[in-house]
């Protein structure tokens, strides 16, 4: 058996965060890169695999030569918020790749919090009175129920946003089922 560490890749732009042990660990990642060379318009994408299958994915992945590309390509396509102007655009939002708040890594608790801070970046396209907020904070817990093999995990995942007129929140899984709550 095998347990890879959680870790922060600051100038890449990529927090992992791991719990568990071998076969039985969930893998979260916050993707806050900034758009150069190979890019995705998903600003600050969420990818989990837990129970040896991947939960949520990002579709911007799975063929770069199919009838989809363009669907692909978009940020709807990508597990990320979209903060839209009036007019139903979030062309500004898409470019945003903002920075590390912070990274914790404790045995039980995992945390990664990233925004959007630049706020000339952030008002481009809105009205110039209207307070912007992009923020987005994952938080891995893993479990202490003694009796449950393997422990449970949850990931929270808590996205701030503010300004615009609509915000769009995008999850994709696989299966035929899936909820949220809270």
């Amino acid at each position: 058996e095998f347990t890879l560490p959680s870790y922060v890749l600051r100038a890449n732009g990529l927090g992992v965060m791991r719990a568990g042990e071998g076969l039985d660990q969930t893998f979260v990642s916050v993707d806050w890169s900034k758009a150069t060379g190979h890019s995705h318009e998903g600003p600050f994408n969420l990818l989990v695999y837990a129970a040896g299958h991947e939960m949520l994915f990002d579709q911007g992945y799975l063929n770069n030569v199919t009838p989809t590309q363009a669907w692909m390509n978009s940020a709807e396509a990508h597990n990320t918020a979209l903060v839209r102007t009036a007019g139903g655009s979030a062309r500004s939002c898409v470019k945003w790749g903002g920075g590390l708040r912070f990274f914790v890594d404790t045995p039980t608790v995992k945390a990664v919090e990233v925004a959007e801070e630049d706020g000339a970046l952030l008002g481009r396209g809105l009205p110039e009175d209207q307070r912007v907020l992009y923020q987005r904070t994952v938080v891995l817990v893993e479990g202490d129920a003694p009796t449950q093999e393997p422990p449970l995990t949850y990931v929270v995942d808590i996205f701030r946003l503010q300004g615009g007129t609509t915000h769009d929140y995008y999850i994709h899984s696989l299966g035929d089922a899936f909820s949220l709550r809270g």
